[in-house]
């Protein structure tokens, strides 16, 4: 049986997917600690913005314990080595989700058409949490 993955200490979120095919239509979330400025740095690269635009803010590191707490909400520990594609679509969508902790654990996930429990609302929330960063300090 799979050891259960604990959500705390993160000091790496990386989500990105794609909402179709047109240019610029992935998007980009993370959050990463920046030991130097002993702060988190919020990397946002919104639906239809290139990646050379994306933008980055320096955040509370109370904003990583919200993170924690939707991850936690969403079960998305359970999501590690979720890895499915559906082979026959050409034109769809996909993600890649990469979490590391202090504790050297990890949650890593992928998909393309076919996404785990819970997904598409943990992703509504993530977009709502990260945008509302972007929005008040962009």
């Amino acid at each position: 049986m799979k050891k259960e993955i604990v959500i705390k200490d993160i000091y790496s979120f990386n989500l990105s997917y794609s909402k179709g095919y047109a240019i610029n239509s992935n998007i980009r979330y993370e959050m990463i600690f920046d030991k130097e400025k002993n702060k988190y740095i919020a990397k946002i690269k919104p639906y239809g913005i290139s990646e050379k635009d994306k933008k980055e803010f320096v955040v509370d590191n109370d904003k990583i314990i919200e993170l924690e707490n939707l991850l936690k909400k969403y079960h998305v520990e359970k999501w590690d080595g979720f890895n499915k594609f559906a082979k026959d679509v050409l034109d769809g969508d996909s993600f890649s989700l990469i979490i590391w902790m202090n504790n050297n654990e990890s949650i890593h996930a992928s998909g393309y058409m076919i996404w785990p429990d819970g997904y598409k609302n943990f992703v509504s929330k993530i977009d709502e949490f990260f945008m509302n960063i972007y929005n008040k300090k962009g």
